[in-house]
């Protein structure tokens, strides 16, 4: 899979760089754990001896 990268001018004429994760996204394996889960294993972590 490839991410197409353009660049493209905007109307101040300013060059602008732009990249499209869609076909990425679609093959990307998503880090479904909950933030009250991260939060539980940091206080694990630091509260370990």
């Amino acid at each position: 899979m490839e991410a197409p990268i353009l660049f493209i001018f905007k109307k101040n004429n300013n060059l602008y760089f732009y990249m499209n994760y869609k076909d990425l996204n679609k093959i990307y394996i998503k880090n479904y754990y909950f933030l009250s889960f991260i939060s539980e294993i940091l206080n694990r972590v630091l509260n370990s001896k």
